[in-house]
């Protein structure tokens, strides 16, 4: 078995005993999607032989690039830890990577607790600054049928 599906089997072990269930969904790219507050979050695995474990939250989507986007994002990078603030074609994202390897209990529910506070948090605050939307108040496209949507998950995880 390569390291990363090891990693992938560990981590869904450590999702199923935080969430108390299990069968969760993976999306298309094999991340484990969870709805938030106003956004969404990912768990997923990257890299075959190095697995690493990455949760990012989508915090705000349709965001118009800008100096002074791009200054808030820094200042915010500078007053988080354990994680960081970037924005990506028109989404601001809240993220943090794990070591795959020696991933714990704990350790997976501090960096989802992180995540989905600081996109529930900053996500409004973008949109009231600089414009765009959260994810739960983006419209729909007219002409998809929509996604369905991530579980909640309560107290994050």
């Amino acid at each position: 078995m390569a390291k990363r599906e090891m990693v992938e089997n560990h981590v869904e072990k450590l999702l199923e005993r935080i969430m108390g269930k299990e069968d969760l969904k993976r999306d298309d790219q094999g991340d484990w999607p969870f709805g938030l507050n106003r956004g969404v979050m990912y768990i997923g695995v990257r890299g075959e032989h190095d697995a690493n474990v990455q949760v990012w939250g989508v915090a705000a989507v349709e965001v118009p690039e800008s100096p002074e986007l791009y200054k808030t994002l820094n200042e915010t990078n500078n007053s988080v830890q354990f994680s960081r603030v970037l924005f990506r074609e028109g989404e601001v994202i809240i993220a943090t990577e794990l070591v795959g390897e020696s991933l714990d209990v704990e350790e997976l529910q501090m960096a989802v607790d992180r995540v989905a506070a600081g996109a529930d948090h900053f996500g409004p605050k973008i949109v009231e600054t600089h414009g765009g939307r959260t994810v739960k108040e983006a419209p729909k496209p007219e002409n998809e049928k929509p996604a369905e949507e991530p579980p909640a998950i309560g107290q994050y995880l």
